[in-house]
């Protein structure tokens, strides 16, 4: 069987997903792709940053839980279903810009589509590439807050602390949990992954990244 021209990267939020991914890309000379970069300009684009996206999209599932009506963005209405005032305008922009989720999981299979050799990245990637050879990145929680707190991109939140970091980790990886099960049903879990889903799992947690790497290109160097 001839190797698969396509790597997915899995797992949860800092366990070194995009920086590795970039490092294989570039060894392996492939192209480098991040659906949550994808997410991120769409955030950009709503003015918002990438906390706040997720709880718009959360609130927007709580709705239609609840029997309301989607598109209805009146102050009044949004106010009684629990949207602080703050966040109305936005939400409303994001009912106009569409589902944000559906729009990276359209870019995702679209990608999938093509016979281009590509690394991504993202929770639900190894849904989207079928054809992929799949990696799952775990990581400690705590651990992965103090990467991410080292780290701080520009459409995230400021926090000050490693602790308001796994705060914000543990409520992102929730409400990405929501939408993601409304979507596709238990497969969507994006958090109690199958190991049988993938090819290779990594608790990434006491690995230095060419630690990582090279159990990755190990790996995937046999014929798959």
């Amino acid at each position: 069987m001839l190797k698969k021209r396509q790597i997915t990267i899995s797992g949860h939020p800092g366990a070194g997903k995009s920086s590795t991914g970039k490092k294989i890309a570039e060894l392996l000379r492939y192209k480098f792709f991040s659906a949550g970069d994808f997410r991120r300009m769409a955030a950009t684009e709503l003015g918002l940053d990438i906390d706040t996206l997720n709880m718009l999209e959360t609130f927007k599932l709580e709705m239609q839980n609840k029997g309301l009506n989607k598109c209805v963005t009146s102050s009044r209405l949004l106010e009684e279903a629990g949207l602080r005032s703050e966040y109305h305008d936005s939400f409303q922009k994001l009912m106009a810009y569409g589902d944000t989720d559906i729009l990276v999981d359209n870019q995702q299979k679209n990608l999938a589509s093509t016979t281009e050799e590509i690394i991504i990245e993202g929770r639900l990637a190894y849904l989207h590439f079928p054809n992929a050879f799949k990696v799952f990145f775990y990581c400690e929680p705590t651990i992965a807050a103090s990467r991410v707190f080292k780290d701080k991109r520009n459409t995230e939140k400021g926090h000050s602390s490693e602790e308001d970091v796994l705060t914000r980790i543990k409520d992102s990886m929730e409400s990405d949990r929501q939408r993601y099960i409304a979507k596709y049903g238990k497969i969507g879990d994006c958090y109690t992954y199958e190991k049988a889903n993938f090819n290779l799992y990594i608790d990434t947690s006491h690995m230095d990244q060419q630690e990582v790497i090279d159990k990755i290109l190990k790996e995937y160097s046999y014929e798959w």
